[in-house]
């Protein structure tokens, strides 16, 4: 953690934005690797989560070496010391609790039967990659940038960035949340399925992912939204709408596995996130007056058009029969392109302006070649 914030402060990214990623697809390989043995799946992954964060310390030490060595020194306490302690505690509160959202995830499951907090942890380590990949390594970046407008009373500016950032992170979120649902099977067999995990397991947690890729939308606008509070030194709202979704979370969870069983957890995992949300955009309103949301209904309308298009592109190729890695392949192809063209056809602005970006950034990749 010393070793990310000090890489953070020096604005080097690509190290602390690959955490969760790097963990998540370690662990993966771990399992895959031991797959085979005889040795209990909760041992496994255990073991495979400790080799994990030992593999990123050791990696983080490396790359922090160079702007000096961590040793011990005497503890000094003065008045900023005082200051960044009050700051900070209510931070540690509520990143205990998001942290918490899993373990007691595991504990509901865990009265489901056997099995049942493997397929759970399976699954969500699966929502995990696309959640480091696009939700966390943009709030680790955009914090920073909220720092900057907000110290120098760029408000308006601020507004704006919200106002473009999350429809871009939608649009490239909303494909990946079909091809998740309607390839759930496919993903859990190319990445799990071998040994002794069987194909019924790979139905449990291929429908436990379906309900896990309805809060990847939910999860992104809550972090954005938790990094605007940060940077306006805020720290105690995130914390109160943590307990919140805490308790949302564990009630909902415990109504759902009633009725649909294991997927129930990550029902309440999403519910949470939703209403956690809702309460984040409530908070800004105090920083942020003139902050009237971050979509336009335009964008909404044509992203419900967009949505329908991409969900019967994906059914079409499931039509086809491929085999499980050609069927994720070209249904996320599929998914994708349908997405952006029905967009680009109804002339959303978010669209275009995505399109022009990727292709200067083609044209400068050209450039360089030439």
């Amino acid at each position: 953690a010393i070793g990310l914030a000090v890489l953070r402060q020096k604005r080097r990214f690509a190290l602390t934005s690959l955490k969760s990623l790097f963990i998540s697809v370690a662990g993966i390989v771990f399992v895959v690797i031991f797959s085979k043995t005889k040795v209990n799946s909760a041992v496994t992954l255990s073991v495979a989560y400790m080799v994990s964060m030992l593999l990123f310390c050791i990696l983080t030490m490396v790359y922090t070496a160079k702007y000096g060595k961590l040793r011990l020194v005497k503890p000094t306490v003065n008045a900023e010391i005082r200051a960044t302690v009050r700051m900070i505690l209510p931070l540690i509160v509520s990143y205990g609790i998001t942290r918490t959202t899993m373990m007691i995830g595991k504990i509901i499951s865990s009265f489901l039967g056997n099995g049942a907090v493997s397929q759970l942890t399976y699954a969500h380590n699966l929502y995990a990659v696309v959640s480091a990949i696009f939700i966390t390594n943009l709030s680790t970046i955009l914090l920073t940038d909220f720092n900057e407008l907000v110290s120098q009373k760029k408000n308006f500016a601020v507004v704006q960035k919200i106002r473009s950032v999350m429809p871009a992170m939608t649009m490239v979120l909303i494909p990946i949340t079909v091809v998740s649902i309607v390839c759930g099977k496919d993903i859990v067999r190319i990445v799990y399925e071998r040994g002794s995990f069987s194909n019924n397991d790979t139905v449990l947690v291929a429908n436990v992912l379906a309900v896990y890729a309805l809060n990847f939308i939910p999860a992104m606008i809550q972090s954005i939204y938790n990094q605007i509070l940060y940077a306006n030194n805020d720290t105690k709202t995130p914390m109160w709408i943590a307990i919140v979704s805490i308790v949302v979370n564990f009630s909902v969870s415990m109504l759902l596995i009633n009725v649909i069983g294991l997927p129930g957890v990550a029902g309440g995992t999403m519910v949470a996130s939703v209403i956690a949300s809702i309460l984040c955009r409530i908070a800004i309103k105090r920083y942020f007056p003139k902050f009237n949301g971050c979509y336009s209904l335009r964008f909404l309308g044509c992203s419900t058009v967009a949505t329908i298009v991409c969900v019967i592109a994906a059914l079409l190729v499931k039509t086809l029969h491929l085999s499980a890695f050609f069927a994720f392949v070209v249904t996320t192809l599929a998914c994708f392109t349908a997405f952006l063209i029905t967009l680009l056809l109804l002339k959303e602005k978010c669209a275009i302006d995505f399109l022009e970006t990727l292709t200067k950034l083609f044209k400068k990749m050209m450039k360089r070649k030439a």
